[in-house]
Parts: C-alpha cells; structure tokens; sequence
C-alpha cells in the first residue's frame, strides 16, 4: 500500500503541480502572498518570507525563514527553515526538520516529522514516522497506511491505519489498526482505545496511565479494502486544493451565495440534481434528441465533478464562518471542510442526506452565478 499510495501522489503533485496549476497560480493568490513556481523552488538560508508562501513544483525546499503560512504542491517537500504559522503540503513525499509554530497538515505517500510542532499534526498518505527529535504540542491525526511514533506526543494519537507504532510519551491513544504496538519507551498518559483484529502489543515497562479499551474491527475492513479510502480522499483534497488555488475569487462568490440564501440554493440544485440526468436520457430515448441527450448528460457530468470538489470548500467555509462571518477562504478553509465531508461518510444515512443536501446547495450557487453571469453578457 505505501508504494502504492507514494506514487500516486507523486504523480499527482509533480504532473498537476508542475503544469495547469503552476500555469495559474500567480493569478489566483491575495497580494500578500509570495508565490513560486517551478520544476525546482527553493527557499534559501539567507532569505526570509514576510507573509504567506505558496510552492508548486517538482521539488519545493525551504531552509530559510517563513513567517506566516506555508503551502506547498510538489512531488517532494523539504522543510529545513522555520514556519511562523501552518504547513499545509500535497506531495509524494513531505519531510519537516524545522519547527512548525502552528498546525501541520499533510497528504502524501510518505511523511516524516523531526522537529517540534506547535500545535496538531494531521496527514493522510502511505506512511507517517514522528521522529524521536520531533516534539508535538498537540494532537496526531493519521488515516492511511503505517505510523511510527518515537517523538512526544502532548495530545493524543488518533486516526486509522494498518499499523500504529508507539516507543515514546504521548498523551492518549484512539486507534483503528490491523496492528497497535506499544514498543520499549512508550508512556501513555491517558487512556488507550484501539479497534483492532489482533490484541494489543505491550512490551515490558510501557506504562499506561488510563485505561485500555479495545473494540472490534473486521480483517476485512483493514486489510482488504482499507487503502481505497485513503487515495480516494487524498486524489479528492488534491483536487479541490488546486481549484482553490486556481479559482480561489470565482469560488468566493459561490460561497458568498451559498450563505445568503441557502435555501434558494438548495432548492435550484435539487431540482438541477434530479432534472438534468432525467432530461439527458428522455432525450436520448428520441431520435431527433440523441446528441441534445449527450451532450446533456456529459454536462450533467461535469457539474457533478465540479460541484463535488467544491463541496469540501463550501462545507469549510459555511462552518467556519459561524466562529468569523468575515473569515477569507484559505488553507484551512479547504481541510476543515474536508474533515467534515470524511466524518459525514461514516455516519449513517445522516451523513448521506447532509452530503446531498450541501451538494445540491453548492450545485444551485454554481448554476445561479452562471445564470446571472450570462444575462450579463446578453
């Protein structure tokens, strides 16, 4: 699976990374963001970034200084110089050997964390190794494939994967897992909770604080079908990051509608949802209308893709800005939508309908604006 997922996500970040979205990306970014773009970018020693800092290329390193945030496409990423605020990375493989004064958030086949974290770490991919010089303020989220967890930990290990490997202090511990081990070194503050086909692995003198309660989890579930999820939600994320980027002005006004009437919205994509492919296959039943029942149904087809990349922003966006009404898009507008999405897909038949329902909203907010745009130009 790691192998799998690592090139997966190099050929996204490099291919996607290195053409239409570096094509693009000056254009899309607040003017006070630096931006860089190239098969080789590169944040030198000497140098140092006032305000946000956008990569995209084929290798993104940074050894010198970034005070703000940092965002990176690439197939490989190099962190050797301090970030003043959040990493956020898409890449094939992402390595951190400076501190991080805030959040880090990852989707790649292979990352690798060695210095201290000020506050939550979450990475979807292949594999996630938190080295034993690497310190961690807050919690550790991790959905993929392997984890190994020599560093400290103040919060607590969450997530689910093949395998969870813990040999050093962290706060708690809430895992799904083929295998959880507890190696030589490990202190748990809290409690362990772990789901799990095979019984917990304990070596002599690890001490646990808590309790240790363990629930079930199919082999199945694990180790036959559980590296659909992660690529499916990583190629998703990936997507939906390079249309922020790209259309970052074009989708703040799909989400300023989407919040000023959202029942309006939803009601025009509801109606869109069911309607178009309805209209295409009528249409495609008569033989004056064959083509019109194509091209209808190819049309329904892309709005269907479109909409469900924007459907994580919208979701984000919505949510947070009942904490911030003026909150601009960002980053972290991108994953917190993400993060929901992926907790709504777990929850039965709620999760589905709230899914649908922020679909056929995001849906009508696009037709609506194409509407108006249009009547423009007559």
């Amino acid at each position: 699976m790691n192998t799998y997922l690592n090139s997966i996500m190099r050929r996204l970040a490099g291919a996607a990374g290195a053409g239409l979205l570096v094509a693009f990306l000056p254009f899309s970014v607040s003017a006070e963001t630096v931006v860089r773009t190239g098969n080789s970018v590169s944040v030198e020693v000497d140098q140092m970034v006032e305000n946000d800092f956008y990569a995209a290329g084929g290798s993104v390193s940074n050894s010198g200084q970034i005070k703000a945030d940092m965002s990176a496409v690439a197939g490989s990423l190099t962190v050797n110089g301090q970030i003043g605020a959040d990493l956020l990375a898409v890449g094939g493989t992402v390595q951190v050997h400076a501190p991080v004064k805030d959040d880090v958030r990852v989707v790649a086949g292979e990352t690798v964390i060695a210095s201290d974290i000020g506050g939550d770490v979450f990475v979807i991919g292949g594999t996630l190794k938190v080295l034993s010089s690497a310190k961690i303020a807050g919690d550790v989220y991790f959905y993929g494939g392997d984890v190994e967890i020599a560093g400290i930990v103040k919060g607590r290990v969450m997530g689910r994967a093949e395998s969870f490997t813990i040999s050093s202090a962290v706060g708690g511990v809430d895992v799904g897992a083929v295998k959880v081990e507890l190696l030589e070194g490990a202190a748990i503050a809290g409690d362990v909770s772990y789901s799990s086909p095979r019984d917990l692995y304990r070596a002599p003198g690890v001490s646990i604080g808590g309790e240790i309660v363990k629930g079930a989890m199919p082999v199945s579930d694990t180790e036959a079908n559980g590296s659909f999820p992660v690529v499916f939600f990583a190629i998703w994320l990936f997507t939906t990051f390079c249309f922020f980027l790209l259309f970052r002005t074009a989708i703040e006004s799909v989400l300023a509608a989407v919040k000023k009437e959202t029942l309006k919205m939803g009601l025009v994509g509801a109606v869109a949802a069911v309607a178009g492919p309805v209209i295409g296959i009528v249409l495609m039943a008569t033989v004056l209308g064959i083509w019109l029942g194509v091209l209808k149904i190819l049309l329904s087809l892309i709005l269907f893709i479109v909409t469900m990349t924007l459907l994580p922003i919208m979701a984000g966006g919505y949510a947070l800005s009942w904490w911030k009404p003026n909150r601009r898009l960002d980053a972290v507008t991108v994953v917190t939508g993400m993060a929901i999405v992926m907790v709504a897909t777990v929850i039965p038949v709620v999760g589905g309908l709230l899914i649908f329902v922020g679909y056929a909203v995001t849906l009508g907010a696009i037709l609506y604006l194409a509407y108006q745009k249009g009547r423009g130009l007559i």
